[in-house]
């Protein structure tokens, strides 16, 4: 009897481990409930006393607390699983050689060489490829006036993320190309017209996505060249512990959104060869009430037409 009474605590807390490792979350209390009145049970049946039950019943109390806790930060911050980088029809050693894909070399080094030597006010996230932000990119009085002049198109309102058009010849759209264009080192006319993209319901994304043009019969690339680097300027700042965080899984680098900060990086090396690593990805919102606007600045291997018709169709991009 005694060795029963010792061993028996040991035996039902074993019981209630092995319950909450079960599957699924339901199963688990359902299997606690049963091992603790059988021991209860038991315990009666044999005279014994039943104060222990009291400590493993504060015990499990504890642990599903500790579970629950765990899990619900879990739905907070929704776990992504990356595609191989050839969902997009290349990688790999179809990169490795020279093709239509790659920028034009001098600019890319000219690039690479601008970043080497710092960003004024920046913070280097990444050393290779040299990730950077910098906070007040642009004032509060710019991150107004950008939020105002977005020209949201009616169709994708129901999509996952909803892009908008900027009048690329207004003063403030103008001075963003400009600040950008010296970031990087290259003229002004290298820089696409900025697009406005808004995040503003619980799921909203953008799955996981390189910024450089992955096909190689795009007709584009002949025209406006590769995309070689990316300023992804926030406009408004977006709560901790709800999504909204741009991440990078091949660098292991994420980026919270914050009202006037640029974000950053090259997409194609120092040789024009476009860059895997580059992947990322715009985490889905996860609280309503929450919105999440961004402005993308891409940047070119080469002048772009200033044609009105020819940047309208580099929208449709």
């Amino acid at each position: 009897s005694c060795s029963i009474q010792c061993a028996l605590p040991n035996l039902a807390d074993i019981i209630v481990l092995r319950s909450l490792m079960a599957p699924t979350r339901r199963r688990a209390p359902a299997l606690v409930a049963a091992a603790v009145a059988a021991a209860t049970a038991l315990a009666w049946s044999l005279e014994l006393p039943t104060s222990w039950l009291h400590c493993s019943r504060q015990r499990l109390r504890r642990e599903l607390v500790r579970r629950r806790l765990i899990a619900t930060r879990a739905t907070e911050e929704p776990s992504v699983s990356w595609p191989p980088i050839e969902t997009y029809g290349v990688g790999g050693a179809a990169l490795s050689e020279p093709s239509r894909l790659w920028a034009r070399g001098e600019v890319a080094e000219s690039m690479w060489r601008r970043l080497s030597l710092g960003v004024a006010g920046g913070r280097q996230r990444v050393d290779d490829p040299p990730v950077w932000t910098v906070e007040g990119f642009v004032s509060e009085l710019e991150v107004c006036r950008l939020s105002d002049l977005a020209m949201f198109e009616p169709q994708r309102l129901r999509s996952l993320r909803q892009a908008a058009a900027l009048p690329w010849d207004d003063p403030c759209v103008v001075d963003l190309r400009r600040r950008v264009a010296s970031i990087f080192g290259v003229d002004e006319s290298f820089v696409e017209p900025p697009r406005i993209v808004r995040y503003s319901r619980p799921g909203d994304t953008f799955e996981l996505h390189v910024d450089w043009i992955v096909d190689g019969s795009d007709s584009q690339l002949e025209l406006l060249g590769q995309r070689v680097a990316t300023a992804l300027v926030y406009l408004t700042d977006v709560p901790t512990g709800v999504g909204g965080a741009t991440e990078f899984p091949r660098l292991g680098v994420s980026v919270a959104p914050s009202a006037g900060m640029a974000l950053l990086w090259p997409n194609v090396a120092r040789s024009g060869m476009p860059l895997e690593s580059t992947q990322h990805v715009a985490l889905p919102l996860s609280r309503e009430g929450v919105t999440k606007i961004a402005a993308n600045v891409w940047v070119r291997d080469r002048p772009l037409p200033t044609d009105p018709d020819v940047l309208q169709q580099l929208y449709l991009s």
